[in-house]
């Protein structure tokens, strides 16, 4: 089985992604459940540990034993390294990026193995070509997550902190590609567990990801299956998803919605 990684920027991000990898294994035990994957995340500090399967950010351990993956992404980093040095990356494939970003000796490696091959966002980022990968699963970091299932990408506190980046097109490739899989993960809380990132309903401006979109979603409590749900049934697998100690009052606030439905 191949494995195809798509990595784009979502831009300043860094503050909620610091805390990413306390819930990496829960959506790495599901990913590697379907022995396949497609990380169309966001762009992380390459120091930092995300999802426990951003390879490109150096968490080869948990895909040492993998084989024949290829790298789909707008940025590679240093970790990109690591894994062909693991065996990981297939040697005979294209792997396609649009920055590469890393240290020195980073920069030095791939002119010497000469192993990627770059391109603009026209083609990392196009939908269609990624959507004619078999088993395509577009993992994508959110800010929030409301009981409709739609995601909140680019708004914090009332003030823009991003754009959508790639998410769409990542999403958009793995919905059509056979077998495909869009996973949106996010931790449950913010600001020491005092908020919940699983909301009610969004309250800025615009929408990043529309609910129809969104297949999956992951927390460190678990992961809700979204697809063929009805509205109420997608607001109990979100609340289940969320951290115990707002789950009351989601349910609370949700049967207040939807009596003015």
């Amino acid at each position: 089985v191949r494995l195809f990684f798509g990595l784009f920027c979502f831009g300043r991000f860094l503050d909620l992604f610091k805390d990413l990898f306390l819930f990496g294994l829960k959506v790495l035990f599901f990913a590697v459940f379907r022995e396949h994957l497609v990380l169309a995340g966001s762009f992380f500090h390459q120091k930092i540990v995300v999802l426990g399967i951003l390879v490109v950010f150096g968490i080869v351990g948990h895909l040492g034993g993998h084989r024949g993956l290829i790298l789909r992404s707008g940025m590679a980093t240093e970790g990109l390294r690591a894994a062909f040095e693991a065996g990981a990356m297939d040697r005979g494939a294209v792997h396609r990026t649009g920055v590469a970003y890393g240290p020195a000796d980073f920069y030095d490696w791939l002119a010497a193995e000469d192993v990627l091959a770059f391109a603009d966002v026209r083609v990392t980022h196009d939908a269609a070509t990624l959507a004619q990968a078999s088993r395509f699963t577009a993992v994508n970091a959110a800010l929030e997550v409301d009981l409709f299932g739609q995601v909140n990408l680019e708004w914090r506190d009332g003030r823009l902190s991003s754009g959508v980046g790639g998410a769409p097109d990542f999403m958009r490739a793995a919905a059509r590609a056979p077998d495909g899989l869009a996973i949106t993960a996010l931790l449950s809380t913010a600001r020491g567990g005092t908020v919940s990132r699983i909301v009610p309903r969004l309250t800025g401006p615009t929408v990043s990801i529309a609910r129809h979109d969104v297949d999956v979603v992951a927390t460190e409590h678990g992961a809700a299956r979204l697809g063929g749900l009805s509205m109420d049934r997608r607001a109990e697998a979100l609340i289940a998803v969320a951290d115990p100690a707002h789950r009351d009052g989601l349910a609370q606030a949700w049967e207040a919605m939807r009596r003015g439905l």
